[in-house]
């Protein structure tokens, strides 16, 4: 399983009556600590012939496996953060069933989003690449149809027995926007960006290249693409080697928002937290007798248990937990359609 973390990026803006283009404003993308994310490998789909104006992309056949959490946390507590001592942001992703953790640093400078470089830990082997010329990962602003470059090199360590050069180009285009569909969510403004990352590995005079090519979709209020669909072509001494197809989709357990929500975050209010019997009470206010799905995570991110609510108005709901829990911290999320919203639960 390849599992790619790229850069935190949202809100998107489109009218779709006066045709208005997206525009990402970066003052209102950056990550704050402790978002979550559920991120689920679905295989790859080919997007690249959908592009353009009011797209709809449905993703509802893909099964969501859940099998990998972001998490954004200092950056004093991420791996080896030493050696970025210019990140303001790090974005743990983690994969206990691969005993894998992955560390990506970043900073928001000079009205850019600036990758610094990444740290992963495979039951103890760690791999990672610094930066000495940072990677822009997505400007200030852009919109439909806008498109960028930018140039980058660093070290990559780990590889090969020892440290290699590694120096590349990354290009990015918004080729698309409309509407993607999730899970039985939709999820409207989303905007497709084509991004594309070709780089060479430098060690002992060997040479090898990679060539990337990502379609990213965005949404408001959401600080990770909803999905990624990746392919990768590797090359050695300029002799093909092979091709990669990887896909995941990305869930929010924290969103700061997509549209107006049918249960109010606000109102929302579970108890008792911490917890020591095998139900809590949801006290929520949801609105026009509205479907909700409640879900329980841990903090690895596996998902333990789902279920289909519905209501209207002010009330108590209650949620009977897994049998068995350990003690420890989980996430209660609450899935209205339109937004997810997080609490965080202790079970003592």
């Amino acid at each position: 399983m390849k599992i790619i973390i790229t850069s935190l990026i949202v809100l998107l803006y489109w009218s779709g009556i006066t045709f208005a283009q997206p525009v990402i404003d970066l003052n209102q993308i950056t990550p704050e600590l402790g978002d979550v994310f559920i991120s689920s490998d679905v295989g790859y789909e080919d997007v690249s012939g959908q592009t353009g104006v009011n797209q709809i992309w449905d993703f509802s056949g893909f099964s969501l496996s859940n099998s990998f959490s972001i998490v954004v946390i200092p950056v004093d507590e991420g791996l080896e953060s030493e050696e970025f001592p210019n990140a303001t942001i790090c974005a743990k992703g983690t994969d206990s069933s691969m005993e894998l953790e992955l560390y990506e640093y970043f900073s928001v400078e000079n009205s850019q989003f600036i990758s610094y470089g990444n740290r992963t830990d495979v039951n103890g082997f760690i791999i990672g690449t610094t930066y000495t010329n940072p990677k822009l990962d997505l400007p200030a602003s852009f919109s439909y149809l806008g498109s960028g470059t930018d140039t980058y090199e660093g070290i990559l360590s780990g590889s090969f027995g020892s440290d290699s050069d590694i120096s590349g180009e990354v290009g990015w285009q918004v080729v698309g926007y409309g509407t993607v569909v999730i899970d039985g969510i939709t999820f409207s403004d989303v905007l497709q960006v084509e991004y594309t990352n070709v780089y060479e590995l430098l060690s002992d005079n060997f040479v090898q290249t990679v060539t990337e090519q990502q379609f990213r979709f965005y949404v408001g209020g959401i600080h990770f693409p909803l999905a990624i669909f990746t392919q990768t072509a590797n090359s050695m001494l300029g002799v093909p080697v092979d091709t990669s197809f990887t896909g995941t989709i990305t869930l929010p357990s924290n969103p700061t928002g997509i549209s107006e929500n049918a249960v109010e975050k606000n109102e929302l209010i579970i108890y008792p937290n911490p917890v020591n019997e095998d139900v809590v009470n949801i006290d929520l206010t949801v609105r026009d007798n509205t479907e909700y799905r409640i879900l329980l995570y841990s903090a690895e991110g596996l998902l333990l248990k789902s279920e289909y609510r519905k209501g209207t108005g002010k009330m108590v709901d209650e949620f009977n937990l897994p049998k068995g829990l350990s003690p420890g911290v989980y996430h209660l999320v609450i899935d209205d359609g339109f937004s997810l919203i997080n609490t965080m639960l202790v079970v003592e």
